[in-house]
């Protein structure tokens, strides 16, 4: 977990993994995720128009 970029996320992660390998069923994650919405409009958009060329390239 040393060399992660993130190391104490992935130290995080790792205890979450093993909370969730003891009790899948009830486990509840506390992990932050983290969202992108960089080019949200420009994806309305490019489905507004129909533009697939505009869509492809913000996938």
């Amino acid at each position: 977990w040393r060399k992660a970029d993130e190391s104490m996320l992935f130290l995080a992660f790792c205890f979450e993994l093993q909370g969730y390998n003891k009790d899948p069923l009830s486990f509840i994650s506390r992990l932050p995720i983290y969202l992108d919405a960089t080019y949200n409009d420009v994806q309305y958009l490019a489905a507004m128009i129909s533009d697939f060329d505009l869509a492809s390239k913000v996938i």
